[in-house]
């Protein structure tokens, strides 16, 4: 709603204040003033409907001068922050919580992630089990909520369908190992919405690209997600002879000691396939990577974590032993 039309019936600023702030202290009128020579229209439309929607005058947010007339609120609030947006916000959230929201925005009034969120959480709002998934975010800044509801809007968008995966894949489903003192869980996402469902839980992109649950479908490879005393640890993509990708929540480095681990489990075997022309395959365990050729010569070397991670994922293993390994480190065997 306009300012011009919230204080339409208004002839004094005693009227004004007690329209848009129920009150008429002098703080409250000095800042109506203050906002109205600058233009400022949006501020006091925002604080409109605040207070419409049950906050405390003490929750507002008072710019100083300097703020005003640097350009911080001009014009009139977007449409879509309307009193729909902000009843659907405190729905979720508490208004301490809202609040810190916009701090962290920095009131910008025209930011894309308000736009889009408004949009989306009406979509989330017709389906009770989407609003209790997102009643259990813990939501910290405008970036987050409008993360976590374009998650979230894919189980509405993409129609569930079975991912298909290996029967040799699906063995493996809910097997639990020890590694050390810790407790590993690999559990294999059987359709479109379990991989929606893991892009939410590890915050990489698995479940948002459909390029993921074609490729599994049709059998180009299969993913399995790692969790680690409960906690979502890793999500891996491999095909028939390699890990293709692997990574940890939030797309950081995986574990070597998971991967040597799954690679056992998956293949059945501690092989890192060479896909090369003299190498006939490669095996590592415990830091040492072994090095056996097609004439059944064997190398031996002491690597690091990074370098066996460059090494399972380039597209030459061979060219990349030899530019990378070969002569780098020294040969233990």
């Amino acid at each position: 709603m306009h300012y011009q039309t919230i204080i339409k019936e208004c002839e004094s600023l005693d009227q004004k204040a007690r329209k848009i702030y129920k009150c008429n202290s002098k703080r409250v009128k000095r800042f109506i003033l203050l906002a109205e020579s600058c233009q400022a229209y949006q501020i006091l439309e925002f604080h409109f409907l605040l207070i419409k929607n049950g906050f405390p005058i003490d929750f507002l947010f008072f710019p100083d001068e300097k703020d005003l007339l640097g350009g911080f609120y001009r014009s009139h609030l977007p449409r879509y922050l309307n009193n729909s947006f902000i009843k659907s916000l405190k729905r979720y959230y508490s208004n301490k919580v809202i609040k810190r929201m916009f701090e962290d925005d920095g009131y910008n009034f025209e930011s894309l992630y308000i736009r889009d969120i408004a949009g989306q959480i009406k979509k989330i709002n017709k389906y009770p089990d989407l609003r209790k998934r997102l009643l259990k975010k813990k939501i910290r800044c405008f970036r987050w909520l409008d993360k976590h509801l374009s998650r979230l809007a894919l189980y509405i968008e993409h129609t569930d369908y079975n991912l298909n995966q290996k029967k040799s894949v699906l063995e493996v489903h809910d097997k639990v190992f020890k590694i050390m003192d810790d407790t590993y869980k690999v559990l294999v996402p059987k359709t479109k919405h379990d991989l929606i469902k893991c892009s939410e839980l590890f915050d990489f992109c698995i479940g948002t690209e459909d390029f993921y649950s074609k490729g599994i479908t049709l059998g180009d490879f299969s993913f399995v997600a790692v969790f680690k005393n409960g906690i979502p640890w890793e999500g891996v993509l491999f095909d028939n002879v390699r890990i293709i990708q692997a990574y940890g929540k939030g797309n950081t480095s995986s574990s070597t000691h998971v991967r040597s681990f799954l690679r056992d489990l998956l293949f059945k075997s501690k092989k890192i396939e060479a896909n090369s022309s003299w190498i006939s395959h490669f095996l590592y365990h415990d830091g040492v990577l072994s090095v056996i050729t097609k004439k059944e010569d064997t190398y031996q070397y002491k690597i690091d974590d990074e370098t066996l991670w460059e090494l399972e994922n380039s597209q030459s293993r061979g060219s990349y032993y030899c530019r990378n390994i070969k002569g780098k480190f020294k040969n233990i065997a």
